[in-house]
C-alpha cells in the first residue's frame, strides 16, 4: 500500500519549526531588532520552504509532501488549543518560566542586558537556557494568551511519537502487535505525560532523546530521522542545562555508533560536530557565552561561586544529605510514589512491596514533579523482573547477539548515574526505557523460549498500563484543575469593589486577572493590602493571595470539584 503521509518528514517539520524559531530569535537578539511580531509566521514560512527545496532529495512525492504538510499545521493547531484548555499548574511553569517569557514578551533582550533582579526569580531568568520560552513567546505574540508558552512540549511530543512509529515499523524482527506496544510504552513516559501541558521541560528532554536515538539508530532507514535527530540534539542543549550535558554524550555516542558501522567517515563525524557546536553556541549567547563573558561559570547559578543550592527544604529530604547518589537513587525507586505535600522538609520516601499500588500512589500524579517513585507504583516491579531477564540474556541465550542493546543499557545507566541528583526521576527522566532496552531482545521473533518472551511481553504491558494510569490521571485532573482556576476567576472578576493581590512569584496570577478582566490592583510581593477589611483568598495551585473586602460573600467551588478532592486528600 502507498503511503500517503512520512512520519519521519513529520517528525522533521516539527522540530524543524522548533529550531528555525531558535535561529531566527538568536538573531534578531544579535541584531538587538524587535521581533516578536514576526519570528512565527517567518519560521514557519522558512520550513515549508526549505522542506520544498529538499523534496527530491529525500525522495518525497507531491503527494505524500503535501499531506504530511497539512497533517503537521494540524498538530500546531490542534496542540495550541490543548495549551489553552489545560493550564499550567507546575510551580517552574508559573514562576520563573513564565517570567522568562514576559520578560521577552516586553522586549528584553538577554543577549546584552540582564532584567533588574528585583523581578521575582530574576536570577534564573538571566541565566537558565530558554528555548521553551523562545518558542512560546513565537506564539504567545499572535495568540495573547500566556498558557499557549507551553507548546513546545506538545510538538515535541508529537515529534517523539512519529519518529518512534517510523523507527519501529521498519524493525522486521518485531511482530506488529509488538511493533505498536513498544512505540506506545515508548511514548507513555510518566515524566513526559504528566508535563505534557505544564511550563516543565524534563519530559521534553526525553522526548528529544527518544528522537535523538531512532535518529541515530535508523539513519540507513531514512535520511529526515538523521536531520530530526540533529535537530533534536541542538534545541536539547539550549533547553536546560543537563540538556546541554545530554546533547555532547548522546552525539558523541552516536556519532561513535556511525564510525563503528562505517556509515560515515571521521571527516563527516567532524563536520556534524562542528554544525552541532556552532548552532548550539550561536543559539546559547545567552546564558552560557554571557556566563563566561562575566567571569562566571558556564552553569551559573548552580556552579561557581556563591551557587545556590537547589537540594534544600521540600527538594530533598534531611535524611538524604550524608547518602551517596546510589542509595538515593535506590530509596526513591523502591518508595511509594508520593510528593511533598506542603511539608518544609521533605520527608523521607516510604519503601513499598514492589507490584502493590495505594489510591495515593495514583492521585498523587496530578501533579505535574512527583518526588518519589516518579515513574510509576509499578516500575519498580517491572525494573526488578527485567534486571532478571538481562541475567537470563547472558546465562540462557547467546549474549553477542544482543551486544547493541547491553551497549546502549550501559550508555544510558551512565547517563543517569553522572547525575548526582539522578534519585529525583524527572532530572533522569530516560530512566523509563532501562526496562525497554533489557525487554527487546527478547520480543525479537528468533527467540525460542517460549517462557522468556512471554514474561518479557508480560513487563511490556504492565509498563504500558503504569504509564498510561499516571499520564490519564495527570490530564483528567488538570481538566478538572483548569475549569476550577476559570470557575475561581469569574468569582472574582463579578466583585464589584476593587481587589488586591499580590503574586508571590506567580506572575499566572496578573496574567488570570487580565484575561477576566478582574478589577484589581497589584501590590509587592509579600505585602498586605492597603487600610481596610479584607480577607485573604488563595487562588488554585498558586501563592498567591487575593485580598477581597470583607463583606464579600465567601467563594464556593463547585461540588465536583469539592468532593474530588476531599476523596482524593482523604485517602493519602
Amino acid at each position: 500500500m502507498k503511503r500517503r503521509i512520512d512520519l519521519s518528514f513529520l517528525s522533521s517539520l516539527l522540530i524543524g519549526h522548533y529550531l528555525m524559531v531558535l535561529l531566527l530569535g538568536s538573531l534578531f537578539f544579535f541584531l538587538d531588532l524587535a521581533f516578536l511580531a514576526f519570528l512565527f509566521p517567518l519560521s514557519l514560512l522558512a520550513v515549508v520552504l526549505l522542506s520544498a527545496a529538499f523534496r527530491s532529495f529525500f525522495s518525497l512525492s507531491k503527494k505524500v509532501y503535501r499531506n504530511t504538510l497539512l497533517l503537521f499545521f494540524f498538530l500546531v493547531f490542534i496542540s495550541g488549543l490543548l495549551c489553552l484548555v489545560l493550564f499550567d499548574n507546575s510551580w517552574d511553569g508559573q514562576t520563573y518560566h513564565m517570567q522568562t517569557a514576559l520578560s521577552l514578551s516586553a522586549g528584553w533582550n538577554p543577549f546584552y542586558t540582564l532584567i533588574s533582579s528585583d523581578i521575582a526569580n530574576a536570577t534564573w531568568v538571566n541565566h537558565y537556557p530558554r528555548a521553551f520560552e523562545l518558542l512560546g513567546v513565537s506564539y504567545f505574540a499572535f495568540i495573547k494568551n500566556i498558557e499557549i508558552i507551553k507548546i513546545s512540549n506538545i510538538l515535541v511530543a508529537w515529534a517523539s511519537l512519529a519518529a518512534s512509529v517510523q523507527f519501529f515499523s521498519q524493525q522486521a524482527q518485531f511482530s506488529v502487535f509488538t511493533k505498536r506496544l513498544l512505540v506506545t510504552v515508548t511514548w507513555l513516559n510518566p515524566i513526559s505525560t504528566t508535563q505534557l501541558f505544564s511550563g516543565m521541560v524534563d519530559g521534553q528532554v526525553y522526548n528529544l532523546l527518544i528522537i535523538v536515538v531512532v535518529g541515530f539508530l535508523g539513519a540507513q532507514h531514512s535520511r529526515l530521522l538523521v536531520v530530526a535527530a540533529i535537530s533534536a540534539l541542538v534545541i536539547l542543549a539550549s533547553l536546560k542545562f543537563t540538556g546541554l550535558v545530554y546533547a555532547i554524550l548522546f552525539l558523541g555516542f552516536g556519532l561513535l555508533y556511525w564510525l563503528v558501522k562505517k556509515h560515515i567517515t571521521i571527516f563527516a563525524a567532524l563536520r556534524m560536530g562542528v554544525i552541532f557546536i556552532f548552532l548550539t553556541g550561536f543559539i546559547n549567547f545567552s546564558p552560557y557565552g554571557t556566563n563566561i563573558k562575566r567571569e562566571q561559570h558556564i552553569f551559573f547559578p548552580l556552579m561557581g561561586v556563591a551557587p545556590v543550592n537547589i537540594m534544600i527544604g521540600t527538594n530533598m529530604p534531611e535524611g538524604f544529605k550524608d547518602q551517596n547518589r546510589f542509595n538515593k537513587f535506590f530509596s526513591s525507586l523502591t518508595a511509594r510514589s508520593s510528593n511533598v505535600h506542603g511539608s518544609n522538609m521533605a520527608p523521607m520516601p516510604v519503601p513499598k512491596f514492589p507490584f502493590t499500588i495505594r489510591l495515593s500512589e495514583l492521585t498523587v500524579f496530578k501533579a505535574s514533579s512527583v518526588l518519589y517513585g516518579a515513574m510509576g507504583p509499578l516500575f519498580s516491579g517491572v525494573l526488578a523482573i527485567s534486571i532478571f531477564l538481562l541475567l537470563c540474556v547472558f546465562f540462557a541465550l547467546s549474549p553477542a547477539r544482543f551486544k547493541l542493546n547491553v551497549l546502549l543499557l550501559v550508555f544510558v545507566s551512565f547517563t543517569i548515574f553522572l547525575n548526582p541528583e539522578c534519585w529525583v526521576s524527572r532530572y533522569v527522566p530516560q530512566l523509563w526505557v532501562i526496562p525497554i532496552i533489557i525487554l527487546l531482545p527478547l520480543l525479537t521473533r528468533p527467540i525460542t523460549n517460549s517462557f522468556l518472551q512471554r514474561l518479557s511481553l508480560s513487563c511490556l504491558l504492565l509498563l504500558t498500563v503504569n504509564g498510561l494510569m499516571a499520564g490519564v490521571i495527570n490530564w483528567g485532573a488538570n481538566y478538572i484543575i483548569s475549569r476550577q482556576i476559570e470557575d475561581e476567576y469569574r468569582w472574582v472578576s463579578k466583585i464589584k469593589q476593587t481587589v488586591y493581590y499580590t503574586e508571590n512569584d506567580f506572575c499566572s496570577t496578573r496574567k488570570r486577572m487580565e484575561k477576566f478582566n478582574v478589577k484589581a490592583v497589584a501590590i509587592p510581593r509579600y505585602s498586605k493590602p492597603p487600610q481596610g477589611n479584607y480577607t485573604v483568598f488563595n487562588p488554585l495551585t498558586t501563592k498567591s493571595e487575593v485580598f477581597i473586602p470583607i463583606n464579600t460573600p465567601p467563594y464556593q467551588p463547585s461540588k465536583f470539584f469539592s468532593v474530588l478532592f476531599s476523596y482524593v486528600k482523604r485517602n493519602r
